[in-house]
C-alpha cells in the first residue's frame, strides 16, 4: 500500500560488525532514511551482550538529520556477542483522513514497532474545538488523553 514507504530504513554504519573493542569509547553511527523524506523525530539505541536475546537502552533522543551518532563511553562488556539496534520513527502522531487509512496504518505501525498514535483528522478536530468525549480519545496518545474533555451531561 501507499503507506508501506514512510516506515524509517536505519543503516548502522559502525559499528557494522567484527570489530574487537577494548574499554575504549564506541562511536555508533548511523542513516535514517524515510522514502517521503521525512527526518526521524525519535530514535532509541539499544544493545544486546546476547546475540539478541535481551536488549538494553543506551539512549532515546531527539534527532534532527539523517546522519547521527552515539558516543558509547564506557562499554564494560566482555562477549562476542554484541549487537546494537537503532529504532526510529518520523513522527508522535500520524494523522489519518479517513476510516480505512485510519485502520491500515495503526495496524503497520503496530507491525513495523513504529509506536506512534494513529489519529483521524475528526478526532484532532473535534479535540480542538473542546467537543471530543470521554470515550472517543482510544488512539490519542498520553500527551492528549485529557486535553479539553468534553463532558455531555455538564454541558447542559
Amino acid at each position: 500500500g501507499a503507506y508501506e514507504h514512510a516506515v524509517p530504513s536505519i543503516q548502522i554504519l559502525s559499528p557494522n560488525g567484527g570489530e574487537i573493542y577494548d574499554s575504549s569509547p564506541i562511536e555508533i553511527t548511523w542513516q535514517a532514511t524515510y522514502e517521503l523524506g521525512f527526518l526521524p523525530n525519535s530514535i532509541t539505541v539499544e544493545y544486546s551482550y546476547d546475540n539478541g536475546s535481551t536488549w538494553h537502552l543506551l539512549t532515546e533522543e531527539s534527532y534532527t538529520s539523517y546522519y547521527q551518532h552515539y558516543t558509547w563511553a564506557e562499554p564494560g562488556i566482555n562477549s562476542d556477542q554484541c549487537l546494537i539496534s537503532i529504532k526510529a520513527t518520523g513522527a508522535d502522531y500520524c494523522i489519518a483522513a479517513c476510516h480505512n487509512c485510519h485502520a491500515q496504518i495503526h495496524e503497520l505501525s503496530e507491525h513495523y514497532g513504529g509506536e506512534y498514535p494513529v489519529v483521524h483528522l475528526w478526532t484532532l478536530i473535534c479535540l480542538s474545538l473542546g467537543i471530543l468525549g470521554p470515550n472517543e480519545r482510544e488512539y490519542l496518545g498520553e500527551d492528549l488523553k485529557e486535553v479539553n474533555v468534553f463532558h455531555p451531561e455538564t454541558a447542559l
